[in-house]
């Protein structure tokens, strides 16, 4: 019995030790799928090298290149600029002092290995703008010196100059012309991009100048260049000296009349040239001398061109044909001072500012007919006192009617200015008449011949700054109500 129970409990407790050990081994396995992974290594990854790049300056020299890198998984970067240098930046930067193609290599590296890419920069040079200005010497005396000043715009430039009379490579040559003519300098500007080039040309008094004559001949003259005016001569052996002497006067005469009235003469093509008006040599004009009215030109005939240049030349000495010809190149008051019949004032303007524009010009008159000029100056200025002194003689005898001072040998037109020259005598000197036209000029336009008397009084009322009525009265000069009323406006 007993050990037939033993042996069954053996059983048993085999049983129960395998249930156990199954249920122990259950919650073993439970265990281990809980257990945290300890991950493997990844494999290290290639670079991949990439780039990219931005030229800052294009066209010059030296030119700067900016690089990018746009590699990937890269550790550290090396670059090869081709240029001599290198660099382990990641965005650096390159000078290049030449044109050309240039490899450019980017090697990126890290623990797996090493990518390179290689890209080609073009370096290129713009073609340089071609540009310079000159001066000269003194004009007046030969041989007359240019002096370039070079400014082209480019880089490594050389350069080529052509003057006419001679050729240089120089940055800023000079040269000399022993002759008077119409020069071209031409500059042809080189590098590696191309070549521009420029001419320019330059007028050395006397030169070649077609001119087409108020009776619409066509004329090879000379010109003598100053800065207002030309002289158009029919030869070229003058004496420069003189023929300058001339200009200066002439352009002085141009700026007083100009400062005078605020204005230019109209623009009239064919007697402006070069920028300035002419003053022409010709066989025949409307007279001696011809200028056109409130426009640019005046014509003198040959034989008083040839006066007027030996007078200068052997005496110094000038004649007032030119003078009075400006005032009528200057001449803007036809609407508002002109009598309607019988006009005495468009031409005694022109005669009393040949007077003024001479003292401007500091220049000494040739005789007048008979007279030298201080004593033709005189009688001018001196006819206001003979008209006074004779009762007989009043505005309707004289300027009214186109007369002048009988027994004077002079006209209605030097009346005019001898009013005219003692109105600047009186009241203000220079500034005055620098003030009377401008003022005439604001005047309304004169319908009738009593209108144009009435603004003249009215523009040297407002030149003076003082109510002239007693003065116009004492001359017997015809005012209107309105006029009268007008000018008690000034003091």
């Amino acid at each position: 019995m007993n050990l037939t129970y033993t042996r069954f409990r053996s059983v048993r407790q085999r049983l129960l030790l395998w249930a156990a050990g199954m249920l122990v081994g259950t919650f073993s396995c439970q265990k281990d799928e809980q257990a945290p992974t300890i991950a493997k290594p990844t494999p290290a990854v290639r670079p991949k090298a990439d780039f990219s790049f931005t030229v800052k300056n294009p066209g010059v020299l030296p030119t700067t290149v900016g690089f990018s890198s746009s590699a990937s998984n890269a550790a550290s970067l090396q670059w090869s600029f081709a240029n001599g240098t290198t660099s382990l930046e990641t965005n650096p930067e390159a000078v290049y002092p030449a044109v050309g193609t240039y490899n450019v290599k980017l090697v990126a590296s890290n623990q797996a290995g090493k990518d390179s890419i290689t890209k080609q920069v073009s370096i290129t040079l713009t073609k340089p703008k071609a540009d310079f200005t000159f001066t000269t010497s003194n004009l007046e005396v030969l041989p007359v010196t240019i002096t370039t000043t070079n400014t082209t715009v480019g880089a490594a430039v050389t350069y080529r100059w052509s003057f006419g009379n001679s050729s240089s490579t120089q940055l800023n040559p000079t040269t000399a012309f022993t002759s008077g003519g119409i020069y071209t300098i031409k500059l042809v500007a080189s590098n590696a991009g191309g070549s521009d080039s420029i001419t320019k040309q330059i007028r050395i008094s006397p030169y070649p100048q077609a001119y087409s004559s108020f009776d619409a001949r066509l004329l090879n003259l000379y010109a003598w260049e100053g800065a207002n005016v030309l002289l158009l001569a029919r030869n070229n052996t003058l004496n420069r000296a003189t023929m300058f002497k001339w200009l200066k006067a002439m352009d002085a005469t141009y700026a007083y009349y100009k400062l005078c009235t605020g204005r230019d003469p109209a623009l009239n093509p064919p007697t402006y040239l070069n920028n300035r008006t002419t003053i022409a040599d010709v066989a025949t004009t409307c007279g001696a001398g011809c200028g056109y009215l409130g426009a640019t030109g005046i014509e003198l005939q040959n034989t008083y061109f040839d006066l007027t240049y030996n007078a200068i030349n052997a005496t110094n000495q000038y004649d007032q044909i030119l003078f009075y010809e400006f005032g009528r190149n200057f001449w803007f008051y036809g609407g508002k001072l002109a009598y309607k019949t019988n006009d005495p004032i468009t031409t005694g303007y022109a005669v009393f500012m040949r007077f003024m524009a001479m003292e401007s010009a500091g220049v000494n008159g040739a005789a007048f007919g008979p007279w030298t000029f201080p004593t033709f100056r005189a009688n001018v200025e001196n006819l206001i006192n003979i008209y006074l002194a004779t009762p007989s003689l009043n505005w309707a005898n004289t300027l009214g009617v186109g007369q002048g001072v009988p027994n004077s040998g002079l006209g209605a037109t030097d009346l005019f200015a001898s009013f005219c020259f003692r109105l600047r005598r009186d009241y203000g000197g220079e500034p005055f008449i620098r003030n009377l036209w401008k003022q005439a000029g604001l005047r309304p336009n004169a319908v009738t011949t009593q209108d144009a008397v009435d603004n003249f009084f009215l523009a040297s009322c407002a030149a003076a700054n003082k109510n002239l009525t007693a003065v116009f009265q004492l001359w017997r000069w015809p005012l209107s109500a309105s006029a009268v009323t007008a000018a008690s406006n000034y003091p």
